[in-house]
């Protein structure tokens, strides 16, 4: 869950194009796997070219985390959602990982290679894939000389349309007219469609600055090839190890968004959702714009747990325990002034002497300002002070942290009720919603946040919406798969912001 995250679907948004949702009078969609003619034969273009290009740092070991080097490119900042904690005391506690790129004089635009995965199957026939070509042809449009571009259509199977070639005047006009030449076909091969983006993305970023992404759309369920979500997650981590980002945009209302947020989680990139194909084009340039500013990618982030400390939950990213019990989250790409930031549930352990040791963290990352591999950024160790006072554990609640904390169980509740929704439990999922409007009432109250405000306002929404249209009948089947997306949505969209 991400998220994610992020970049994503802004929240507000969301919310409108929920509210939209649940006022529209929506007719069922087509269905899956529609067949369509095989498309013309196929333009032959320049050879693939190959470039190496050295793998993401590997996990630290158990005994040391690495220390800082001397890149300040990015920071790591780190803190307790409770500085303090009462003498005795086996309560939760929060970690806030705040990731930023400074502001640094960049090296100018960075060359980037991207591969674009084009979900070509039968219901992608009609409005959906004529704007998704449309968007396709002008992001090429968008393109520098220096860039790289590839294009692999996928339905039964996936196929590399145009490989990876600079958009020189004949690349470029070539590559309009294989797009304009892209007809529906069968299934949904997601699987075979990624592996071949990812491989066409790694093989057009010739140079050590050269940024690698694939852009993956799809409008349905992955039916042929790796289906499971678990096995899709670690072909997009795979892929992020040898270094290419993977990005996902769901289109309209019948994809797996499980599938999608989990690719884009993964693979260190952002999980979009449209409801509207028409809105692919800006989707496409703003991934662009990221890409040819990014200052640091190849990002992770490394916590090493203090004994008996364990973790509980990680919001809105993708995340691996090793067996050392190291915890590492991939982070998407940054671009200068850009942020993100992580926060960890953690449990375990009594608080007893004079601190409560928790936590300590790393970030490892290849800076493309200095053209430096493996480069890492320290945060202070987080430890927790012990008192009998329960004053001073109030006086040492950092409110920014617990604010974002709340804001994410509301996320969550978001998509559990998706869940809900999914197997038919709408009461249940209305019950969630409520609890989770009253919890974050009950925070806003104490802390008093524009943060909390504006979210608040819009979980009052979508509570609002999925009451009114889903907890009665009176919904379409259509409807409520709209209505659960759009709290998936909701939920991915909150729990893991760009500070």
């Amino acid at each position: 869950m991400r998220t994610p995250t992020t970049t994503y679907l802004m929240l507000g948004i969301g919310i409108t194009l929920l509210v939209a949702a649940a006022a529209a009078s929506l007719g069922p969609s087509g269905p899956r796997g529609t067949p369509g003619q095989v498309p013309p034969a196929r333009l032959v273009v320049a050879p693939q070219t190959t470039t190496t290009r050295t793998p993401s740092a590997p996990l630290p070991s158990a005994a040391t985390l690495p220390a800082a080097t001397g890149s300040d490119t990015v920071e790591l900042n780190a803190a307790l959602g409770h500085g303090a904690v009462l003498d005795g005391s086996a309560e939760p506690n929060y970690a806030r990982f705040h990731i930023k790129a400074r502001s640094v004089e960049s090296k100018g635009r960075m060359p980037v290679s991207i591969a674009v995965a084009l979900d070509r199957s039968g219901s992608m026939s009609g409005e959906k894939l004529n704007q998704a070509k449309a968007a396709v042809s002008r992001l090429i449009d968008n393109l520098d000389p220096s860039d790289r571009f590839a294009l692999v259509i996928y339905d039964d199977n996936a196929e590399v349309l145009y490989p990876t070639s600079p958009l020189t005047e004949g690349h470029r006009a070539a590559m309009r007219r294989v797009v304009a030449s892209v007809e529906a076909g069968g299934a949904t091969n997601l699987s075979a469609g990624l592996e071949r983006a990812a491989t066409q993305a790694r093989q057009g970023a010739v140079g050590s600055e050269a940024v690698a992404r694939v852009l993956l759309v799809s409008d349905g369920l992955a039916n042929r090839g790796l289906t499971g979500p678990s096995q899709l997650a670690d072909l997009a981590r795979r892929h992020r190890t040898g270094n290419v980002t993977v990005s996902t945009i769901g289109v309209g209302a019948d994809f797996d968004h499980r599938v999608m947020s989990d690719l884009a989680e993964n693979g260190a990139g952002q999980y979009h959702y449209l409801d509207e194909p028409e809105k692919l084009a800006a989707v496409f340039a703003e991934e662009l714009r990221q890409a040819v500013a990014t200052v640091a990618r190849d990002v992770s982030l490394f916590v090493k747990l203090a004994p008996g400390v364990r973790l509980a939950e990680v919001y809105g990213f993708a995340h691996r325990v090793a067996a050392d019990g190291i915890v590492s989250v991939p982070i998407p790409d940054l671009h200068s002034q850009a942020g993100w930031q992580v926060i960890m549930k953690l449990e375990g352990g009594s608080a007893r002497g004079a601190t409560k040791p928790l936590a300590e963290a790393r970030l490892v990352y290849t800076d493309l300002v200095r053209d430096r591999a493996n480069q890492v950024a320290a945060a202070e160790p987080l430890v927790a002070t012990v008192t009998s006072s329960p004053e001073q554990v109030r006086e040492q609640e950092n409110a920014t942290v617990m604010v974002e904390v709340v804001r994410m169980e509301g996320a969550l509740a978001a998509q559990r009720a998706s869940e809900m929704l999914e197997q038919g439990r709408n009461q249940d999922a209305a019950r969630v919603l409520a609890q989770a409007q009253q919890a974050t009432d009950q925070a806003n109250k104490r802390y008093n946040s524009g943060v909390l405000s504006l979210f608040s306002g819009n979980l009052r929404s979508l509570f609002a919406a999925s009451a009114n249209t889903l907890a009665g009948s009176q919904g379409s089947a259509h409807l409520a798969k709209r209505q659960h997306r759009m709290l998936r949505s909701f939920g991915n969209t909150s729990s893991a912001p760009s500070p």
